[in-house]
């Protein structure tokens, strides 16, 4: 019978291929994690764009109920929008667990009698900014 002197691993070996899997499987895992940040970031900017276009929808829809800008003041405050300053209207949206801050800034053009401008922007936790304007004749 003949012995084999060199046959398997030395330990030095078995360590570096240890240490070897290690960083890969590090570096596997943070591609997972960032990749599951990402989707969520965009989901949930998809979701603001959804509800800031909807909410931009539902004020164009109604513009026949309204005049002028003290009109489309007072319909917002019925329709729950609350006033922490002139011509700026919030409004807390929640969808699932996540809140959306809607801010209506209401601006006259002084230039042009009837017209005003409407920016729309919304906030969330992942989400910073997104902003809607469009203008509106009374």
């Amino acid at each position: 019978m003949k012995i084999h002197p060199h046959k398997g691993f030395t330990l030095v070996e078995a360590v570096i291929a240890i240490t070897l899997l290690a960083i890969v499987g590090v570096i596997i895992v943070n591609m997972i994690y960032v990749t599951y940040n990402i989707r969520n970031t965009n989901k949930e900017r998809q979701e603001a764009l959804k509800i800031a276009t909807s909410a931009m929808d539902e004020i164009k829809a109604y513009q026949g109920t309204w005049k002028d800008l003290s009109g489309l003041q007072a319909w917002l405050a019925v329709n729950g929008y609350s006033q922490p300053l002139a011509n700026t209207f919030k409004l807390v949206k929640t969808v699932g667990t996540t809140n959306f801050e809607l801010t209506l800034i209401l601006r006259s053009d002084t230039s042009i009698t009837g017209l005003f401008e409407v920016e729309l922007q919304t906030t969330s936790p992942r989400v910073t900014h997104l902003s809607i304007t469009t203008r509106f004749r009374g």
